[in-house]
Parts: structure tokens; C-alpha cells; sequence
């Protein structure tokens, strides 16, 4: 096998170079000072490509919408809520009630939702003026 194909490369790290420019350049500047410019002079291509290898979860690389909720931690409050729901329904053998998420938005003891149909013009032009 090539040499310069191992991980460790200089194609591996221009693999990724070539495809994720701005986001690694973004992490680069961010996380050590150095840019792309020092490519093959402070900074080495083996060494970018350590860097590259073992950013943490949530980096700019990473391009799923999805794993950034999971990594950024917006999916733990409903995670935890879930937890107590089970838990309180072992212990109460099913007569807990339902344990409130931050995400949920209530209304007179309701859960609200977003969009289920129309405002009266009352309520809206409220809070188009900032008096909701």
C-alpha cells in the first residue's frame, strides 16, 4: 500500500481538507491559531490529521443537524423527563402521571400546540404589539 494513503497521510488529510475547507479551517483557528496557510510549514500534514482525528463530538466537521442536538446536550432535559416517567410508573404500577418537560409548552394544565389553528385577531394583534 501507498504510504501517503495510511491514516496519517498527507492524501487522508487532504481528503478532508479538500471536502470540509471552512470547517476545518474554523477549527483550526479556533482551537490552535494555526490556519490552513500552515500547512507543510508549523504545521505538519500528519499532525493535521491527528488534530482532524481527535476533535470531540459537536466540532464544525461534523455536519448531521441530529448528532450536534445529541452532543450539544438539547435532547438530556426530555431524556431525564423520560427516565422519571419510567421510573414513576414502576414504583406507582402505572398510575404515575406524565413528569412536565422543559420543551413542553402548558396552558391551563394543557399541553400546548404550536399551530393547531387559528388566533382570534384579538389575541394576535396583542402580541404583535408586544402586550402577550
Amino acid at each position: 500500500m501507498d504510504k501517503r494513503r495510511e491514516p496519517g497521510g498527507i492524501i487522508a488529510a487532504a481528503t478532508i481538507l479538500v471536502d470540509h475547507r471552512g470547517a476545518l479551517e474554523y477549527e483550526l483557528l479556533t482551537r490552535t491559531r494555526y490556519t490552513l496557510d500552515d500547512i507543510g510549514g508549523r504545521l505538519t500534514w500528519p499532525a493535521l490529521y491527528s488534530f482532524i482525528s481527535y476533535l470531540p463530538p459537536g466540532n464544525a466537521l461534523c455536519d448531521d443537524p441530529a448528532l450536534r442536538a445529541w452532543y450539544g446536550g438539547q435532547y438530556t432535559a426530555d431524556l431525564l423527563a423520560d427516565l422519571i416517567d419510567v421510573l414513576a410508573t414502576i414504583a406507582t404500577r402505572g398510575k404515575a402521571k406524565p413528569y412536565k418537560r422543559p420543551t413542553d409548552k402548558y396552558r391551563n394544565g394543557e399541553k400546548r400546540k404550536v399551530g393547531s389553528g387559528a388566533i382570534p385577531v384579538r389575541e394576535f394583534d396583542a402580541w404583535w404589539n408586544g402586550r402577550s
